[in-house]
């Protein structure tokens, strides 16, 4: 018996050996580190979300030569105004107080022949002496100078042609009628052309014409235009038919002048 107690207590040993606190215990670490999690997700408010306003149903305005197609509820735009007829042309476009170079044809036969044309005074007024006024309208006043020298001048004559023109559509105004339209307005118009001097000064023809329109105070069409007089009528005193358009009487050489 003594034997056997004593293989017991060395078991006990053996025993507490392996699972007594002298044991290394098995430690799990987390190797999973705090990380920051970014979100574009707004911030919660505690304030009330206001509701989108519903998309414009538009109606929409065709484009003029003053303003792009428009909606009439909520005022969008869409695109550019029109473009004028004189802007897509390559007629000289005169300023004021600069001579340019003018080709017409003499009276007596059909050579050509170049003289200057010069835009010597431009005005805007209401009235004066011998124009009256007029509630929302303006009168605008230009004198040009047509200068043609030489022995042959004096010899054949020559002709000095012009037309006023509407600057946006090219439309040609007549004699009889003068009107425009000016924002989708229809408006009637006043415009009175005077030759203030034809007479030699030394070996210098000078002609003074003088061009008045009253039109809208806001109205910038109204375009005076010189053209060669070997183009259209070959009358001496020419003035443009129902039927005549700007593309029969002008080429790359005309000039015009728009009172703006």
């Amino acid at each position: 018996m003594k034997k056997f107690g004593i293989v017991l207590f060395a078991l006990c040993l053996t025993l507490t050996a392996c699972n007594g606190n002298n044991s290394t215990p098995s430690v799990v670490q987390s190797t999973t580190e705090s990380s920051v999690v970014e979100s574009n997700q707004p911030p919660t408010s505690s304030e009330p979300v206001e509701p989108s306003e519903p998309e414009c149903e538009h109606v929409w305005v065709e484009a003029s030569y003053q303003e792009p197609k428009t909606c009439s509820v909520c005022g969008e735009t869409e695109g550019t105004p029109l473009v004028p007829v004189f802007e897509d042309k390559g007629y000289v476009n005169m300023i004021a107080g600069t001579a340019y170079p003018y080709k017409t044809t003499y009276v007596n036969n059909e050579s050509s022949t170049e003289g200057r044309a010069t835009v010597i005074d431009y005005k805007v007024i209401e009235s004066d002496e011998t124009r009256e006024a007029r509630e929302g309208f303006a009168w605008r006043v230009a004198t040009v100078l047509f200068e043609y020298e030489g022995q042959a001048v004096r010899e054949n004559g020559t002709r000095t042609r012009g037309v006023t023109a509407e600057y946006y559509t090219g439309k040609l105004f007549l004699d009889d009628v003068c009107m425009v339209n000016y924002n989708d307005v229809d408006y009637e118009c006043v415009e009175a052309i005077s030759v203030l001097q034809d007479e030699w000064v030394e070996n210098v023809l000078n002609i003074q014409i003088e061009y008045a329109f009253m039109g809208p105070i806001d109205y910038d069409g109204y375009t005076l235009t010189f053209f060669n007089a070997a183009n259209g009528s070959a009358e001496d005193n020419y003035n443009p038919a129902a039927t005549d358009t700007l593309a029969d009487i002008a080429d790359s050489d005309t000039l015009f002048f728009r009172m703006a």
